[in-house]
């Protein structure tokens, strides 16, 4: 297997998506284009558009519910996705691989990196904005990173 987005046209197409996403407002369990979406949703959308055969659902769950919890529903779901592999620690980064971030005990919140070390997230109070893995408020969160696959 190999990187889904090692290939240069789908990563235009994914720098081109991810900009057309910029300044959706937060919403949960929502994926519309400036109509919007939440941080799942956001990625699902992402990688959907630049041809990525996504065969699950983003999972539905309470946010209330998710602070609080130790375990994680994103890691299970990344997990649960067939050609979504979790990455060694000093793998080189590149577009298309998606960052978990600590948000209360678990990995609760996601990205999706468009030119590393810039990735792409939706969170409430900043909406559908651009981040970056070393400002610190987001590098002391950083927790996995996967890898979407092709065969």
């Amino acid at each position: 297997m190999k990187p889904f987005f090692k290939n240069p046209e789908r990563v235009r197409q994914l720098e081109a998506e991810a900009r057309r996403w910029i300044g959706t407002p937060f919403v949960p369990f929502q994926g519309v284009c400036q109509g919007g979406c939440d941080c799942v949703h956001l990625v699902h959308q992402l990688a959907t558009a630049c041809g990525f055969p996504h065969e699950l659902k983003p999972p539905r769950y309470t946010l209330d519910a998710t602070a609080h919890r130790e375990d994680s529903q994103l890691r299970e779901y990344l997990e649960s996705i067939s050609n979504c592999v979790r990455l060694d620690d000093g793998t080189r980064l590149m577009p298309g691989d998606l960052v978990t971030f600590i948000m209360g005990r678990a990995p609760h919140h996601l990205g999706m990196l468009v030119t590393p070390p810039v990735f792409i997230h939706s969170i409430r109070g900043l909406g559908t904005t651009f981040g970056q893995l070393d400002d610190p408020t987001y590098a002391r969160r950083q927790d996995a990173v996967y890898r979407l696959m092709q065969s």
